[in-house]
């Protein structure tokens, strides 16, 4: 395979992977372009690895805490809402 062939076949790899990310507000990609959980701070082998970590146990312990957090946060922003309160 010559340098030409070569070059083609790697633009064509990385335009593939960057078709597979992940688009969610709990991923960033970091300096090595690999998926990183905001929330666990663990980062992902891979982008197929992503609904499997959503689904463990250490994801769900995180994320307890601060959903609670964003429903009461949800729920005083909407209480200020409804009395029209600078809240």
């Amino acid at each position: 395979m010559d340098a030409e062939a070569r070059k083609k076949a790697f633009r064509a790899k990385l335009a593939q992977k960057s078709d597979k990310r992940i688009d969610s507000p709990l991923v960033r990609y970091n300096e090595f372009d690999q998926p990183v959980c905001r929330v666990c701070n663990v980062i992902l082998k891979s982008e197929s690895l992503w609904p499997a970590h959503q689904a463990s146990r250490k994801h769900h312990e995180v994320m307890a805490p601060l959903s609670y957090f964003m429903e009461e946060n949800a729920a005083y922003a909407f209480t200020c809402t409804l009395l029209q309160m600078a809240c």
